[in-house]
């Protein structure tokens, strides 16, 4: 899961004195080939002087590791006057620098997902005898940036699990599994919705799947049983024939995937403790019977 800012390989020596923010944590770029958009971002620093250096990272199936085979894309610039990647800079105590990226993909750009950190690597400033600090710091910003001329035709997805019980008994909570897979070439996010039997509405949360990736739909309504988050977990009474319907679009796009499942609920564990009293009661009645006979 993407959550934003990225923070790693903080390596104290003295006094952790270096306080660095980042922000934007995230941002998501939907972009055809031939046009350009700015984004803008605020780093700040609250501890002692540093030197920063700014990098651009492949982010591939969760590894922020830089890859040396990477180059990075020559359409993905750094527009300051007074910067540039991987250029080391000083940042002062209290002082906040704006830098604009610049994000301009060729005509000619492959149609495709492309996951960037923006990095950010600090070190103190020369040591001095009134230098507190001797850490490194490295933060990073997520960018996703889908190079694509429509956008929904490079977006797909299936439910690989839609896991509800054909028969269960009216005392238990109702558990539904919802396993959602992205087969297109962009990130998504679903935006929709979970009904029980029409009624009762519960949102999916709408969290970023990327492709290739499955990832387990939840709700406010998720809970985890010890050992996995299961979609729903609703405790009740439940009795007879039950419908569940999950309905979801790709984002705010007209792609819209929608399933449904019918399940019943009888109290049926009563019912085995019924016929297991009656049992015994009548195995007691006939040893009685014995005995007076």
């Amino acid at each position: 899961m993407i959550t934003g800012l990225i923070m790693l390989k903080i390596k104290p020596v003295e006094a952790q004195s270096l306080s660095l923010t980042i922000s934007p944590p995230l941002v998501e770029i939907m972009i055809k080939p031939g046009k350009t958009v700015t984004q803008a971002y605020k780093i700040r620093n609250d501890g002692e002087p540093a030197i920063v250096k700014i990098s651009l990272v492949e982010y591939k199936a969760g590894d922020l590791q830089a890859s040396p085979d990477y180059i990075p894309e020559n359409w993905i610039q750094i527009i300051n006057n007074d910067l540039s990647f991987n250029t080391p800079f000083l940042l002062n105590s209290n002082q906040e620098k704006q830098v604009i990226l610049k994000i301009n993909p060729p005509v000619n750009t492959p149609e495709e997902e492309y996951y960037r950190i923006l990095m950010f690597s600090t070190s103190p400033n020369p040591a001095s005898q009134f230098s507190q600090s001797s850490i490194s710091q490295n933060l990073g910003s997520v960018i996703l940036v889908s190079v694509t001329r429509t956008g929904e035709k490079l977006k797909a997805a299936q439910l690989t699990k839609f896991a509800i019980p054909a028969l269960m008994d009216s005392f238990d909570p109702l558990i539904v599994d919802f396993d959602l897979q992205n087969t297109g070439k962009i990130y998504i996010r679903p935006i929709g919705e979970i009904k029980l039997d029409g009624q009762a509405s519960f949102k999916i949360l709408p969290k970023i799947v990327l492709p290739n990736q499955i990832k387990r739909l939840v709700t406010d309504n998720s809970k985890t049983d010890g050992q996995e988050l299961h979609s729903l977990y609703l405790p009740g009474f439940y009795l007879g024939k039950h419908q569940v319907n999950i309905a979801f679009t790709l984002d705010e796009g007209k792609i819209k995937i929608e399933q449904s499942k019918t399940f019943y609920a009888l109290p049926w564990k009563i019912f085995v403790v019924l016929i297991i009293l009656l049992f015994a009661a009548y195995q007691y009645w006939k040893i009685k019977k014995r005995e007076h006979a």
